[in-house]
């Protein structure tokens, strides 16, 4: 896959793909030629609403609440770990 064939057609909140009601979207370009690397919706004032509510209610969950701090810690390491492993994948996206 090509970084041009990457087209998002929506923002995960909440557990779920929410599509944009306007379905406008963003060309986002590499700042070195120009090229087109992706494009992705451009979410409104709703969607900013619905990620908050949704990351609210997940941080104030009790599942969350019942996660041991150094668990959530592992986690937090984990995944940086993920991330330097993969960035030069992650670089071209």
């Amino acid at each position: 896959m090509k970084a041009a064939d990457l087209h998002v057609k929506g923002a995960y909140i909440g557990g779920e793909w929410v599509v944009p009601d306007e379905g406008k979207l963003i060309k986002v370009r590499n700042p070195a030629d120009g090229s087109l690397l992706a494009l992705v919706p451009r979410g409104g004032e709703e969607e900013i609403n619905l990620a908050v509510k949704a990351a609210k209610k997940a941080f104030y969950s009790k599942e969350w609440k019942s996660f041991p701090y150094h668990k959530r810690g592992r986690l937090l390491y984990q995944t940086a770990d993920l991330i330097r492993e993969n960035k030069e994948e992650l670089a071209r996206l």
